[in-house]
């Protein structure tokens, strides 16, 4: 009868035990649910980091280019506008020499 009893003290034990560990792994299938959720949402966030270098990327050859384009406009002003006062230069010349 004591043997009977402790059996089944033990087998209680046992159930309650099991109990406890049924609930702490559903509790750890729960932490590991919400770990990749968050790695799902970590990695979302880690694309549009991408996406936005990308496009600071693309940005800044855009502005390198038109820093280019300004120089080379600059360039091409200064040419003209020497040209213009060197023709300016010609025909004061011209009209002096016609007045003479």
């Amino acid at each position: 009868d004591k043997i009977i009893s402790s059996l089944r003290s033990k087998l209680v034990e046992a159930e309650k035990s099991q109990g406890s560990l049924l609930q702490e792994a559903e509790k750890m299938k729960a932490d590991i649910q919400t770990l990749v959720a968050r790695l799902e949402e970590a990695e979302g966030v880690a694309c549009e980091i991408e996406v936005y270098k990308s496009s600071c990327v693309e940005l800044q050859n855009t502005i390198d280019d038109g820093k280019k384009e300004v120089t080379s406009l600059k360039e091409k002003l200064r040419r003209v506008t020497k040209a213009s006062k060197d023709n300016e230069a010609n025909i004061e010349e011209l009209t002096e020499s016609l007045v003479r």
